[in-house]
């Protein structure tokens, strides 16, 4: 059986792809909502909408809420998969690891 492979940091390419496919969804997921109530004013609000809340949540509140107690905060010169560790290390207090299940 073969096993999984760990990083401490993560290869640059994953980190563009896991990124990239992360916004791409966001925007997807608003442009349903537009389609989804017809292209009217409203739908182009709540698109925009849904999109920058995501947006919000994951590069704002994940990096001061949950990052600061994820093992990848700790570990020196470490990069995760979303690469939002870095942007926690600089706007958030450490936090104590078992934290972490508590995150959602």
């Amino acid at each position: 059986m073969a096993r999984a492979r760990l990083y401490k940091r993560y290869p640059a390419s994953s980190v563009l792809i896991y990124n990239g496919s992360t916004v791409l969804h966001f925007l997807l997921g608003g442009i349903g909502i537009v389609i989804g109530y017809d292209f009217s004013g409203i739908a182009y609000a709540f698109g925009i909408l849904y999109f920058a809340l995501a947006m919000a949540e994951m590069y704002v509140l994940m990096p001061l809420k949950v990052c600061p107690s994820c093992v990848y905060y700790r570990l020196d010169d470490s990069l995760c998969i979303s690469g939002v560790n870095l942007v926690s290390r600089r706007v958030a207090k450490e936090r104590d690891s078992a934290a972490f299940g508590d995150r959602a």
